[in-house]
């Protein structure tokens, strides 16, 4: 998935967090996030010919294949002429939506904000029972990449509202970390405080259910988490920093820190980047305030890392 880091020293962009998005995963079919269109919904039967929704099945199973994005494309985009035309709102919604992932996946902003705004539309119409909020995470997400700032946050805004509705704690605090990052990019640090507190409670929850028993997560699983959590803290600490309050920034800088370093060594290599960042904010920070023994610290780390 895309990440898109910041750090203190630029504007604070939108983090795509690679956990985050596994709330509800890109890189899988629509039919395997939904299950089965409920029957019923007073839409016409299927009219696609058999050809159509075997190149559809094909899409499917690309568009779940990391690195395939381009030939689900080539198969699922010339469906939605064949779809719509037959009134099949079913599989057309099922044709937009690997359109529009695809298109994300591969930096189409537009087109993926287009396709996915339909598939969106129209599965909230007829399959509202059944569905998923990725939808709106790739609309903003396409929109931020746009510079559509307002329109990003409005996305945002609407998928938090919607999982809220909906009791789907799974994904709350994903959204809520996006909900925050357009928010910081408006430079409106005290609402993405508000937003990014309540993001951390959301990822706590979530951390408690994985370490249960029995409750069949996986090591993955449990990793994403952690590191949900230090892109969290690390946000909290990007907007207390624009808001001059450093010592109120160190401390969480050093728990994205030791978030960060928590990981298993496969883990921790995957997000070199992240941890050369926050060590980066690190020695600014400790300058600031006058800890040049824990700012030589941090350098030291962090140009080994970057070695």
């Amino acid at each position: 998935m895309r990440v898109i880091w910041s750090a203190l020293m630029v504007s604070a962009v939108l983090l795509s967090g690679v956990c985050f998005a596994a709330d509800e995963g890109s890189g899988s079919s629509w039919q395997s996030q939904l299950g089965s269109p409920p029957s019923g919904n007073g839409q016409p039967p299927s009219k696609a010919n058999g050809e159509a929704l075997a190149d559809l099945a094909r899409a499917q199973d690309l568009h779940a294949q990391p690195g395939k994005e381009r030939e689900a494309l080539a198969l699922a985009k010339p469906l939605i002429a064949t779809f719509d035309a037959s009134g099949d709102n079913d599989h057309l919604v099922d044709a937009l939506f690997i359109t529009g992932d695809c298109e994300y996946m591969l930096g189409a902003w537009a087109d993926a904000e287009s396709y996915m705004t339909r598939a969106a539309d129209l599965g909230f119409k007829y399959f509202a029972d059944t569905m998923s909020t990725y939808p709106l995470k790739v609309v903003g997400e396409s929109q931020f990449e746009q510079k559509k700032y307002d329109e990003a946050l409005a996305t945002f805004t609407r998928r938090v509202d919607m999982l809220k509705k909906n009791d789907d704690e799974h994904a709350l605090a994903g959204a809520l970390f996006d909900q925050a990052g357009a928010l910081l990019n408006l430079s409106r640090e005290e609402e993405a405080l508000a937003l990014l507190a309540e993001a951390e409670k959301a990822n706590n929850a979530r951390a408690g259910e994985l370490s249960k028993a029995g409750s069949g997560a996986t090591p993955d699983e449990r990793e994403g988490n952690v590191i949900d959590h230090a892109e969290i803290v690390y946000h909290m600490a990007i907007a207390n920093y624009r808001l001059e309050r450093y010592a109120a920034t160190l401390p969480l800088l050093k728990q994205a820190y030791s978030f960060f370093k928590s990981l298993s060594p496969a883990e921790l290599k995957d997000t070199q980047d992240r941890l050369v960042a926050v060590l980066d904010d690190l020695v600014l920070v400790s300058e600031k305030l006058g800890n040049t023994a824990d700012a030589g610290k941090y350098r030291s780390e962090r140009d080994s890392l970057n070695k």
